[in-house]
């Protein structure tokens, strides 16, 4: 990976820029900038290696759309999220580490937290009111949790197959709850969990798979659902019920104070999940899998080193480039569109193209080329299977939703004119010529006429912006036909460009 000079002006003021050897540079991230002032930032808190599938991190009520709010209790540890989105999705799968009564309901299992650490391989909190120490290590489809029960007789870890932001914390998105199905299995000790999920960013349903195995022997262990209990119950199930259900296992802790568990999702099947869980981690060392995230993101920062004195303006910049290597998702290796392949790629999350195409991407065009032809790729397949590709995906679900025009024209044009290897500019060429053909996104296809027959857009919202925006589109168009040879393409979209 190449290392990369930037001027100070781009990024932060009066920084000079240069090759730098640092030791640990991932230990300038701190997950929590972004998160902890008050002005509605919606960044997610927990750690994640670079581009992980598994983003795991604590919950709160009034969370917003990362889920999150540092003044609220904790309510559990949710496997999926988005950051800084202003309509989220995910927030699955609650593990809530507990001791004492078993609270299955969400607003009973509350706790105040402390001494939080928040970095980007490592995440530890305890939990005031049940005196549990809980620590996360990220890997890329899965994650650990290392549960210290300390002084008390009797742990539980609660595990919640319904819980959504969209319908238990940002309530306005109006998610629901279409299908759940828990499975415990004591002998193994694993317990396997399905939802089917409609509501936040992908509007129409998703089936989501996740997969826990702890290292513990359980002194009780069962099913619940609402505030009823069924110990001894191996399974449960429900459909269009906005009730939750779940699993539980409960540990004498003074023969078990330390109960670790690994957590897996897929978006293929409980199998898939099991088979990523034991690749990304086949053992049960807490501090191996910290140390492997914390190498990766020592690696990952090598392509942008900066020199300066100010320590606050290391952990700004690293904190930084920790949410440009989290804003989408490599989703290779979990293709629920081609589940047995592995050979193309499939990367997910990207939404929307309206934020991307102006900075996240003009600077992995610079740092990391490989995770711009996969994504390029990835689009290439979606218009294949969809005949379409919208400025937003998210969880394998594409949205027909839009601010502007069809910003991913200019993602493809640019990387088009920057000649990103691994890419067949052809097939990309088809995207942007239907889109400016065929396809310019608006809400109603009278939009979209009005824009070619009238050369701008009439009065109603978005008309000024949208045309510009058409034009811009239109303009990026014309520069990808030029560079490869479709001249009368290039005449035509650089005409309409002028409108």
């Amino acid at each position: 990976m190449k290392h990369i000079l930037l001027l100070a002006s781009l990024l932060i003021a009066s920084l000079s820029v240069s090759a730098q050897n640092a030791q640990h540079l991932s230990d300038y991230i701190n997950t929590s900038l972004g998160v902890i002032d008050h002005r509605g930032n919606n960044c997610v808190i927990g750690p994640r290696t670079p581009y992980s599938s598994i983003s795991p991190s604590p919950q709160t009520p009034k969370g917003s759309m990362d889920d999150y709010d540092p003044k609220e209790p904790i309510m559990g540890f949710g496997q999926l999220h988005v950051s800084g989105t202003g309509w989220s999705s995910y927030g699955h799968f609650l593990v809530s580490p507990q001791s004492g009564e078993l609270h299955t309901l969400l607003a009973d299992h509350l706790s105040p937290h402390s001494k939080d650490v928040t970095k980007a391989y490592y995440y530890a909190t305890h939990l005031d009111r049940y005196n549990v120490d809980v620590e996360l290590a990220p890997a890329h489809h899965s994650a650990m949790y290392q549960f210290s029960f300390n002084n008390n007789e009797r742990g539980h870890v609660l595990l919640d197959a319904a819980q959504a932001i969209a319908s238990d914390i940002a309530t306005e998105m109006n998610g629901k709850v279409e299908h759940t199905a828990i499975v415990v299995d004591a002998d193994a000790k694993l317990i396997k969990m399905e939802l089917t999920y409609s509501g936040g960013w992908p509007a129409g349903p998703v089936t989501f798979h996740c997969v826990a195995r702890y290292d513990a022997d359980v002194e009780a262990w069962g099913t619940w659902k609402g505030a009823e209990t069924f110990e001894g119950q191996n399974a449960i199930s429900t459909d269009h019920d906005q009730t939750h259900a779940g699993a539980y296992i409960s540990f004498n802790t003074k023969k078990n104070p330390v109960v670790r568990m690994k957590v897996a999702v897929s978006f293929v099947s409980a199998e898939h999940a099991l088979k990523l869980m034991d690749k990304d981690i086949d053992h049960w060392n807490f501090q191996t899998v910290s140390d492997n995230a914390r190498r990766e993101w020592d690696n990952r920062l090598q392509c942008l080193r900066i020199k300066t004195a100010s320590e606050d303006m290391k952990t700004i910049f690293y904190s930084s480039l920790f949410r440009v290597f989290t804003a989408i998702s490599d989703r290779t290796a979990d293709n629920r569109y081609a589940p047995d392949s592995q050979e193309r790629s499939f990367w997910d999350d990207n939404y929307a193209y309206w934020d991307t195409f102006r900075s996240l991407y003009p600077l992995l065009m610079l740092v990391d080329q490989p995770t711009v032809s996969g994504n390029i790729n990835t689009v290439i397949d979606i218009f294949k299977r969809d005949g379409a590709v919208y400025d937003g995906f998210v969880a394998g679900r594409s949205r027909n939703g839009d601010q502007g025009g069809n910003d991913i024209d200019h993602m493809l044009a640019e990387a088009c004119l920057k000649d990103i290897p691994g890419v067949d500019w052809n097939d990309v060429y088809k995207i942007v010529k239907h889109n400016a053909d065929n396809f310019r996104i608006g809400y109603k296809e009278s939009t979209v006429s009005a824009y070619r027959t009238m050369n701008y857009i009439p009065e109603r919202s978005m008309s000024c912006s949208q045309t510009l925006e058409f034009s811009y589109n239109d303009y990026s168009a014309a520069l990808m036909a030029k560079k490869l040879g479709h001249t009368t393409d290039y005449r035509k979209y650089l005409k309409r460009s002028k409108n």
